[in-house]
């Protein structure tokens, strides 16, 4: 039963997660966004943090440009900070 309620939770977090990005960013950026949350969780719940702050801010959602700029910007500085980051070619 705790099985059940811990895969329910996540699913629930992932549907949240899921409608918070669609409000958040534009089609193409919203798809970029899903995919790196696939290969790194991390880096894409920092990206959210970032891009949300950032939609509220201007008043818009983030297009894919302006997303693929902010997670540059992440991996860079997580480069710099000592950790080891694969990317997809």
């Amino acid at each position: 039963m705790s099985e059940n309620a811990n895969k329910m939770s996540e699913n629930e977090r992932l549907a949240q997660l899921k409608k918070l990005a669609l409000a958040v960013f534009e089609s193409n950026a919203y798809t970029r966004f899903m995919t790196v949350f696939q290969m790194n969780p991390e880096r894409a719940q920092q990206a959210l943090q970032v891009c949300v702050s950032r939609a509220q801010r201007n008043g818009s959602k983030i297009s894919d440009a302006q997303l693929k700029h902010i997670l540059e910007a992440l991996a860079s500085r997580g480069a710099r900070s000592g950790s080891i980051s694969i990317q997809r070619k």
